[in-house]
């Protein structure tokens, strides 16, 4: 697979993600990206299904076109490219929104 060709279609999201500047993030720049990475990208731009990926230790947040609207319907409109945890951080206080997370990277604990 080509350098990029993993990136190909995949609507909006797609485009969010080939134009954002990963470099400001864990990721890193998508040249860079390992190749199971890349993988679990393809099949999330091509899925119908609303997927969201948390990869690494900080869970960096990426997403499909039909999970674009979960994240709406949370008043938030922009979640890719940013810690999981964070966006969680953004979340709370607001209507419908749990407010008893937990994290715990050592042995892998997250409540959501």
């Amino acid at each position: 697979m080509a350098t990029q060709e993993f990136l190909s279609g995949g609507g909006e999201l797609g485009e969010r993600i080939r134009q954002y500047d990963w470099t400001t993030t864990p990721l890193g720049p998508i040249d860079s990206w390992p190749q199971n990475l890349r993988t679990c990208v393809r099949i999330m731009l091509t899925s119908r299904q609303p997927i969201w990926i948390g990869w690494g230790k900080e869970l960096i947040k990426l997403y499909n076109d039909p999970y674009k609207q979960i994240v709406a319907a949370c008043g938030d409109g922009a979640a890719a490219g940013i810690s999981a945890f964070n966006y969680i951080e953004r979340l709370k206080g607001k209507p419908g929104i749990r407010s008893d997370w937990k994290k715990t990277i050592g042995d892998t604990i997250f409540h959501y």
